[in-house]
């Protein structure tokens, strides 16, 4: 899985402190997902005491990257 970030989310993944392994963690195993618009997925996983929203574009065919548009913790 390859993960790239939008240019404006690079700067609030320092700024929210977000863990990435917890951004690969609610992908690949989400407690909630939901479809969005533009081909855009909303996923919501708790970890630990707190709960992560993610949401990204799904990879092509044949691509393993998602585009990460923005997460935060809840």
């Amino acid at each position: 899985m390859k993960l790239k970030f939008q240019i404006h989310f690079q700067q609030r993944i320092v700024e929210r402190s977000i863990d990435v392994d917890h951004i690969k963690w609610a992908i690949n195993n989400p407690d909630q997902t939901a479809q969005s618009f533009d081909d855009r997925v909303v996923v919501i996983k708790k970890i630990d005491f707190r709960k992560i929203k993610v949401v990204y574009i799904r990879p092509k065919e044949k691509d393993n990257t998602y585009v990460i548009i923005t997460a935060y913790y809840l």
